[in-house]
């Protein structure tokens, strides 16, 4: 993408929006612009029959980030930071229920002690459920739990029936997740999402519309940051 209009007008397709509020007010775009430049955009809403269009542009400046990571053309076996060009060395640690904690201001200290001991990669599960960590018992309580709630549940509480409703996200917890993210990108964290646990009994059935509402919401809510698939 080269930046200019034209190139917005031809690729618009490609981004869609995700509900940001619980009582379906408030819609969001997020679009991550490759090139400073001037963007044109048309947004199609539909519910019930009737769709509205709008039309706008905006100008993308540079923001003096590093940007995503990319493969190194020259020497493939490396990473190096878009934005910059500096190489980038893969240093992870891996902290899968970093949002399972209530209070913001931990999950922000947790994020700045690994910065601090130079980690720049977290993986982190956006999805999952488990009442043992490495065959220790989860001793969950008000500050901190392993049972995430990406979706509303009649029964947060219960590991593997909490009757979650497929068809709604519990945004407040994804709200959380936005936040997180920000505060890594602001240090040059790169948070690998892993979408959901392979051992988790609780999930939206394989190939459904269920479980297909739940990726698209996470790409369009999350592709927008400097982020990495979960490995």
């Amino acid at each position: 993408m080269d930046g200019s209009p034209r190139q917005m007008e031809n690729n618009a397709g490609k981004w869609k929006g995700f509900c940001d509020s619980e009582d379906g007010s408030v819609f969001r775009i997020r679009f991550l612009p490759a090139a400073v430049g001037d963007y044109t955009y048309a947004v199609s809403y539909s519910q019930d029959g009737e769709t509205k269009t709008f039309k706008g542009s905006f100008h993308a400046t540079d923001g003096q980030r590093r940007g995503p990571i990319r493969v190194d053309s020259q020497f493939p076996w490396h990473f190096i930071w878009e934005g910059t060009g500096e190489h980038y060395f893969f240093n992870g640690a891996t902290a899968y229920w970093l949002i399972g904690w209530s209070d913001d201001s931990v999950i922000t200290s947790s994020i700045e002690r690994l910065h601090r001991l130079k980690v720049n990669r977290m993986r982190v599960a956006v999805a999952g459920r488990t009442g043992q960590l490495f065959g220790e018992p989860v001793m969950a309580g008000s500050n901190w739990t392993a049972l995430i709630t990406p979706w509303p549940a009649q029964q947060a509480e219960d590991i593997f029936h909490p009757g979650f409703n497929y068809k709604r996200f519990h945004v407040s917890y994804w709200q959380k997740f936005d936040r997180a993210l920000r505060f890594a990108r602001d240090r040059d964290m790169v948070i690998s999402l892993v979408l959901d646990m392979n051992d988790s009994r609780v999930h939206p059935s394989a190939g459904s519309a269920d479980e297909h509402r739940f990726l698209q919401y996470a790409i369009a809510r999350f592709s927008a940051f400097p982020i990495s698939p979960g490995i």
